[in-house]
């Protein structure tokens, strides 16, 4: 059986891919990454752990059709990353797997009537073990 990675490793795999979807974004986005929050706790039958929950604001240039290129997202992302199905919000949606690290990311973006356009990835990491205090 595989030991639980570190919370600072799953940390480093969260951000790292909301970097990979930030980077799929158009030229003049401007990404800005929310403040760290404390990690929350996924202990249970394994023992204690904790995962890591990261966000990004990312600005989009006017005129950027938010529907399709989060529509997009999956098929640009490659086959490390898997979708899952979201329930119908009036918001462009898609709910992806980095199958590689297990973190799963929402994206959210600005609906079309919007003036400015936006979109939100939230980051959510696999457990990962808390430094013994």
């Amino acid at each position: 059986m595989d030991s639980m990675p570190s919370i600072a490793e799953v940390t480093e795999q969260t951000k790292a891919s909301l970097q990979e979807i930030v980077d799929l974004m158009p030229p003049g986005a401007v990404a800005t990454p929310r403040p760290d929050q404390e990690p929350n706790s996924c202990g249970g039958s394994a023992g204690k752990g904790s995962f890591y929950t990261g966000a990004v604001d990312v600005t989009l240039p006017p005129g950027t059709d938010v529907p399709a290129l989060v529509a997009g997202l999956p098929s640009r992302l490659g086959d490390d990353w898997q979708e899952s199905s979201v329930p119908m919000l009036p918001l462009p949606r898609v709910e992806l797997r980095d199958e590689k690290t297990g973190v799963q990311v929402n994206v959210m973006g600005s609906k079309p009537e919007e003036e400015a356009p936006w979109i939100y990835l939230n980051g959510i990491s696999r457990c990962g073990s808390e430094p013994t205090r």
